[in-house]
Formats: C-alpha cells, structure tokens, sequence
C-alpha cells in the first residue's frame, strides 16, 4: 500500500523555515561538516523549534544518514510549489522562501518575521 508523501501543511513552521536550506545543503548528496555546522548553528538560534522538529532536523542533517531519494524529491516539489506561488519576478532568499512557508502554516506569523531566524 502506497502513502502520499508529506505536503507543506505535514510540516510546523520550524521545519519549513529551514527545510530550503536542507533541500541545498543535501543538493550534491553529500553533507560536509561546514554544511552541519551550518545547519546547527541555524537550529541554536531557533527558540520556536518544537521537541520533535529538533528531533526531525537532527535525522535530516545526520551525514552519515541521507534522505531518500523519495524524501529529497518531496522536499523539491514542496519548495518549487511554493515558489511557483510567488510573485513572477520576485526574487527572494532561501532563507526568505522558508519563513514564508511557515508563515502559511503558523497561527503566530510574527514568531516568522524575527530577525534571528534570517540571520
């Protein structure tokens, strides 16, 4: 028995402002150290990650465990099919494309406009 894969609303608001971010970081398949500690250093500044985001991010960002190739692909429709969504000629960051993406599942888009969660 097939499952359908996660959609943007399977997701908090946590994880899809950083989910552009681990969709590059695992673009060549590879996770360097630089890119974890990248990651990490983004989750620390992060107060409203929940107990089980933390928990998904640290799945996700493991080098030593990639993401399926059905998981990756997911990650790449969620992220085209909010882009698509955007303005034609806006162009924004990845960081940008993330809170955006959380703003739409948050019932507190205020905690997704804070400067440290861009930063």
């Amino acid at each position: 028995m097939s499952t359908n894969p996660p959609s943007i609303g399977d997701y908090s608001p946590g994880i899809l402002s950083l989910l552009p971010m681990i969709y590059v970081a695992w673009a060549d398949q590879v996770l360097s150290p630089s890119e974890v500690r990248t990651l990490q250093h983004k989750v620390s500044q992060l107060a409203s990650l929940t107990a089980e985001d933390l928990e998904l991010i640290q799945k996700w960002t493991n080098p030593q465990s990639p993401p399926s190739r059905e998981l990756f692909q997911n990650w790449r429709i969620i992220l085209s099919g909010y882009a698509a969504q955007l303005p034609t000629k806006q162009r924004i960051s990845l960081a940008d494309l993330g809170l955006e993406m959380a703003k739409t599942v948050s019932d507190q888009a205020t905690t997704w406009t804070e400067t440290n969660v861009k930063s």
